[in-house]
């Protein structure tokens, strides 16, 4: 994630740079370097890119603006008094799944897509079980487990947890071949 936004960035301020020296050009405006390139000839005193390269220029600035930004995290609401809020972040929430989860031999990968409502939180447990995994009695003790867990360590309440078994784990297709 942080190599695309890096990625994205450097994109973004090549191609600001870019569409504000194509604008110079058209408009035939000074710019520093505007000798070095001769062969956008054809652009020189065309008015008519410049509309074109100003939406350029304001794309690559809205493409920087979000490369740069910091995203924050979503979280639900567990606690709110007189002196202030308590929340939780959804990746407190999917560590703590991800632990409960890691003590069942049967459950060998786990992902898990929370979905908020109100102050209420709904989970979807993606699974990939071994083949000798009893899905009923597996899915029934999960669901009880993480929704115990969640409401009373961490005070949030949990209205469904919906479990996809998503795969069954193939040992022999892990080994190097």
């Amino acid at each position: 994630m942080l190599t695309e936004k890096i990625f994205l960035g450097l994109y973004s301020i090549l191609i600001a740079f870019l569409s504000v020296f194509m604008l110079f050009y058209s408009l035939r405006l000074p710019f520093p370097f505007l000798n070095l390139w001769t062969g956008y000839g054809a652009f020189f005193g065309r008015f008519e890119f410049a509309p074109l390269f100003a939406v350029i220029f304001l794309l690559s600035i809205y493409t920087l603006y979000l490369s740069l930004r910091v995203k924050r995290g979503d979280f639900t609401e567990v606690n709110s008094s007189e002196i202030g809020t308590v929340s939780v972040s959804f990746k407190a929430i999917e560590e703590m799944v991800g632990i409960l989860l890691k003590k069942y031999e049967t459950v060998k990968e786990t992902k898990i897509k929370i979905i908020k409502k109100e102050n209420k939180v709904n989970l979807k447990l993606y699974i990939t079980v071994t083949p000798d995994a009893i899905i009923p009695e597996l899915s029934s003790d999960i669901q009880k487990t993480v929704k115990e867990a969640l409401e009373s360590a961490a005070g949030v309440v949990v209205e469904n947890i919906y479990i996809i078994i998503d795969d069954v784990y193939k040992a022999a297709q892990k080994r190097v071949k």
